[in-house]
């Protein structure tokens, strides 16, 4: 097969690389962790602070991609252009990649496109909503694109990234509020979820800003996510910042195994918490059985594991032999001096019927 293996090869190794530095904080990256009530377990969700340090450390990955997740990441590039087309024949679209960057936090990124709210107006004049459109696989369409369990929520990873455009243009609109815009990449289903920022607090992370969260709206309802805290979040990309400039290696933020007792939490919570299916549920409930009937203390004996299983992040990340070796140092330039502001690490926030619209 000439033409497809030509084509995979100019892909995954092309004869010119278009290599992109970069010594800002990405909005795609940004992270959290909490407690998560019904498991008792410290959840993370966005990118790998360690991960993020190699790439500001620009140290070269170990791991390379293949055409297939190659063209799922460009997936998006090449249907925009359509979605925007569309949103100009109807009058609503304004720009389009437009750059960005969060003094306070440093972060650097780009508005996927602007669109007029047609249901809004300041003072005569027209408001603007940025827009953020994602594309995903069959699986992740139910709930993004159409409900689950009748419910309808986007990707965790999304929410976060929007936090510091939410939080930047907000000064200019008061309410601001974002569309996620989800398209299928199988089924070509479409979802539209609107993202604001609630319980006061200003631009930029401060002390005033401990009790904002963000909340989203969708044709399911209206969710006020109070464990996803602006605070939380900013505060990670702060931590991050004093290992860049300590030029010390973070420890990673996910686990590409995870020990008995998480695993057993998970099976407790069912398929329903998103961590294990059906079949991995019983499978561990069974051998908890098990060992119970005799004597044995298993579930903390992480030497064998009740299931082969860990975050999904540690398989697609480019730094994944390199983080398993356990690198704890690199000699690099110093990073520059971010300027962030110091803040008292604050506790995770406990998770409070995050799933229940209001």
């Amino acid at each position: 097969m000439l033409f497809k293996q030509i084509f995979e090869k100019a892909l995954v190794d092309p004869p010119v690389r278009n290599i992109k530095k970069s010594k800002s904080f990405h909005p795609s990256a940004s992270s959290i962790q909490y407690l998560d009530q019904e498991t008792g377990t410290v959840e993370t969700h966005g990118g790998c602070l360690r991960a993020e340090w190699y790439r500001l450390m620009e140290e070269p990955p170990t791991e390379g991609s293949d055409a297939p997740g190659i063209m799922k990441m460009n997936a998006g590039n090449v249907l925009q252009p359509m979605v925007e087309h569309a949103f100009k024949v109807a009058g609503l679209w304004r720009a389009s990649e437009t750059s960005f960057f969060h003094e306070k936090m440093k972060y650097s990124g780009r508005v996927d496109f602007w669109l007029v709210d047609p249901t809004q107006s300041m003072g005569g004049k027209e408001v603007l909503m940025p827009c953020e459109m994602k594309t995903i696989g069959k699986y992740a369409e139910a709930g993004c694109c159409f409900p689950k369990a009748g419910k309808m929520m986007p990707k965790t990873d999304a929410l976060l990234q929007v936090v510091p455009y939410i939080d930047f243009y907000g000064q200019f609109t008061p309410n601001l509020k974002l569309a996620i815009f989800y398209m299928g990449r199988d089924g070509m289903e479409l979802g539209e979820h609107h993202v604001w920022l609630a319980g006061g607090g200003e631009y930029g992370c401060s002390l005033k800003d401990e009790n904002r969260y963000i909340v989203v709206q969708n044709e399911t309802g209206v969710y006020e996510l109070k464990h996803l805290a602006v605070r939380s979040i900013y505060q990670r990309t702060i931590e991050l910042a004093k290992y860049v400039k300590a030029k010390e290696c973070p420890p990673p933020s996910y686990e590409d195994q995870w020990d008995n007792r998480r695993i057993a939490a998970y099976a407790e919570a069912g398929p329903s918490f998103g961590k294990l299916n059906k079949t991995e549920c019983g499978a561990v409930a069974r051998a908890l059985k098990k060992a119970e009937k005799e004597n044995d203390d298993r579930i903390n004996d992480d030497t064998r594991p009740l299931l082969q299983k860990g975050d999904w992040n540690c398989r697609y990340c480019s730094w994944y032999t390199k983080c398993r070796a356990g690198l704890s140092h690199v000699e690099k330039p110093v990073f520059r001096d971010t300027g962030l502001e110091e803040l008292t690490p604050a506790e995770a926030p406990v998770v409070e019927d995050a799933d229940a619209p209001v």
